[in-house]
């Protein structure tokens, strides 16, 4: 085998390697977070979800414009978006109540953006946090 080809076999091995040590590291860790520090990683990963346009324009900004299509396909991975044959759309104007198609989903927030604090998608299968109040629960009293 050429040298050249196993120096790129090693590289990708020894990355793949590297990624799924890095990705168990971080999902301990934010096993291990606090609901408020958890929520702070929300706030962090989706600020795109509130970063609509440029300041004094109407164009979209491409993260934005990313993210709702990440959104979308989120949802419709969802066990509830068979159940509800469509995505309760989370734009200010609809605020979940109505449920629409992807498209359309997708028109209502390059249009009115999300609805206020939905930063944790549990109209669209997600779960809040745990809260971990510090304190051991016997339930066994």
């Amino acid at each position: 085998m050429d040298i050249g080809i196993k120096k790129n076999i090693i590289c990708i091995h020894i990355s793949f390697c590297f990624k799924k040590c890095i990705s168990s590291f971080f999902k301990k860790e934010f096993n291990q977070m606090s609901t408020m520090q958890k929520m702070d990683q929300y706030y962090y990963y989706r600020s795109w979800m509130y970063d609509r346009t440029f300041s004094g324009r109407t164009k979209l900004k491409p993260q934005f414009e990313e993210g709702i299509h990440g959104f979308v396909a989120f949802a419709m991975s969802q066990n509830i978006y068979e159940r509800e044959g469509g995505i309760r759309c989370p734009c200010l104007t609809c605020t979940c109540r109505l449920i629409q198609s992807g498209e359309d989903v997708i028109k209502h927030l390059k249009k009115v953006g999300f609805m206020d604090s939905y930063w944790v998608w549990t109209n669209h299968g997600e779960q809040m946090p745990p809260i971990n109040t510090g304190f051991d629960v016997n339930t066994h009293a």
